[in-house]
């Protein structure tokens, strides 16, 4: 008993630290405005890449359609 309750004030101390920790600061903060549109346009062309590809792959598999619909909002 001696034992345990030390180490459960270590314990809590560790998760109560741990919550109050930084958060990571803005990675692109620093980009200008010209940069930023640059890396959006970037995302988009990634993005729209890979919704073709999700796209023809559910044309081409009759499950994946099936699940699709039946897929909750």
């Amino acid at each position: 008993m001696r034992v345990l309750f030390p180490l459960s004030l270590v314990f809590l101390q560790i998760v109560v630290s741990c919550s109050f920790l930084p958060s990571q600061p803005v990675k692109y903060a620093d980009l200008d405005p010209e940069q930023m549109e640059r890396l959006n346009k970037e995302a988009l062309v990634i993005a729209s890449q890979r919704l073709e590809q999700m796209v023809s792959q559910a044309k081409n598999n009759p499950q994946s359609v099936n699940y699709l619909s039946s897929d909750p909002i």
